[in-house]
């Protein structure tokens, strides 16, 4: 996701709509149109027309599968707070679903962040939230992820206290909802605010276990490949995964700075169209190469509380010695990204 303004049009909105009939007369343009003029003298701190932030949150929430009345709300959702509209005028033009949204929003951007020792006390007037309707926090957390990308923007105590709660609070809620790639965008957005030196080392790590195994990777993937051909297995995709920053921080810490049995620095996820279809897949997978006992995890039998679902298996390889494999389908692959918002995808 990109933090340039310039990208959050109408069109870059109306094109990563799933719904690809919506006209410039439906909603979206409408609500579009509104925010423009009520956030038409606004300015960000960095000098941006006002406009860019609800278009930025909208675009990600489209990207993600949202529908159009979510859309709609991400585009309305400072004008409440920040402009002279009125929940009379907003109710009149877009209807009181949107007006629900907005109001929501505005309600929870109200919560103070009470610091960490209160971190689980906002997270749960959050989930609270989340349950009265899912929409109103994923606007919100789109709302943060932009706000994060521009956090350079304030000075260095509220930058690093909007960070902060971002770990406490935002990134907690992202992954009790299953939005997987939200959660990891503000994980390590945040990471690099509240300790600097050891988002370095992590990105070093990176850079390091990308230079050193991804090419033989790619040759596991290349005997996987001809593998799942041979045997008629038809793959969406086969590529590498990386783990983010903030992830492999907390499991260093976990292991007490050991990364030496860290296996899944990178990663190899198989993304194929049926659930059936992944175990076949494993099965596969592990005719190729020796698994390791008690490395494999089941969370399509068994998901995560969040609905997360895939097969986790960590294999030995000639190539590229000790490495992770993932097995999702699709359908998977789109819940674990963007959680509930990928129904509508």
């Amino acid at each position: 996701m990109s933090s340039n303004a310039e990208t959050y049009t109408l069109e870059a909105i109306l094109q990563s709509l799933r719904n690809a009939t919506v006209s410039r007369q439906s909603l979206v343009p409408r609500a579009y149109a509104f925010a423009a003029r009520a956030h038409d003298s606004q300015k960000r701190l960095s000098g941006a027309n006002y406009l860019s932030h609800p278009a930025a949150a909208a675009l990600y929430l489209a990207q993600a599968g949202a529908d159009p009345t979510t859309v709609a709300a991400a585009l309305l959702h400072d004008t409440l707070e920040d402009t002279t509209v009125t929940a009379e005028e907003l109710e009149a033009e877009f209807g009181p679903d949107i007006l629900f949204l907005v109001q929501g929003v505005t309600k929870v951007g109200s919560y103070k962040y009470l610091g960490s020792e209160g971190a689980e006390k906002n997270l749960r007037r959050l989930v609270e939230a989340a349950a009265q309707d899912v929409r109103v926090m994923a606007i919100k957390i789109y709302d943060r992820l932009h706000n994060m990308e521009t956090n350079s923007f304030h000075s260095p105590e509220r930058s690093l206290r909007k960070a902060k709660e971002t770990l406490d609070t935002y990134a907690p809620l992202a992954e009790r909802l299953g939005m997987g790639h939200a959660q990891r965008l503000l994980e390590d957005l945040a990471f690099r605010y509240v300790d600097e030196k050891s988002y370095t080392h992590m990105c070093e790590l990176v850079a390091e276990e990308r230079q050193n195994k991804q090419v033989n990777l790619e040759k596991v993937m290349q005997v996987l490949s001809e593998a799942l051909q041979l045997r008629h297995q038809v793959v969406s995709r086969i590529e590498i995964r990386e783990k983010g920053l903030w992830s492999l921080h907390r499991k260093i810490e976990r292991k007490g700075g050991d990364i030496h049995d860290i296996h899944d620095i990178l990663s190899i996820r198989i993304v194929v169209p049926s659930q059936d279809e992944c175990y076949t897949t494993l099965g596969i997978v592990h005719s190729c190469f020796k698994p390791i006992p008690g490395q494999f995890k089941d969370y399509i039998g068994f998901p995560k509380p969040n609905g997360y679902q895939s097969l986790h298996t960590t294999v030995i390889t000639p190539q590229a010695g000790i490495a992770e494999v993932q097995i999702r389908s699709q359908d998977m692959h789109a819940k674990a990204k963007y959680g509930t918002l990928s129904k509508s995808k």
